[in-house]
């Protein structure tokens, strides 16, 4: 049986990890995918760091990327479904 203050901490850890952070701390490694939001967004979108624009981009194509220039915050993408789908 899972106990009041494990519980808690399992809240905080998963709170912690879905809290959107300043876009300037996020990781511009050109790998990995992101969630970015801004000011200009209805809602948050998929994003990568791209070298070629030098600011954040739904891909790494310098062709038809959308670059998300004014994005101000970002959270880590959630983790793939495990129910088996494929």
């Amino acid at each position: 049986m899972i106990t009041e203050v494990d519980a808690l901490a399992q809240v905080k850890e998963l709170l912690s990890v879905r809290t959107p952070r300043p876009i300037a701390d996020a990781p511009k490694d050109g790998k990995t995918y992101i969630l970015v939001f801004g000011p200009r967004y209805v809602s948050w979108k998929s994003a990568v760091w791209n070298r070629h624009f030098s600011d954040w981009a739904d891909g790494l194509s310098c062709i038809d990327a959308r670059v998300f220039s004014t994005a101000t915050h970002w959270m880590p993408m959630p983790p793939a479904p495990t129910d088996g789908a494929e």
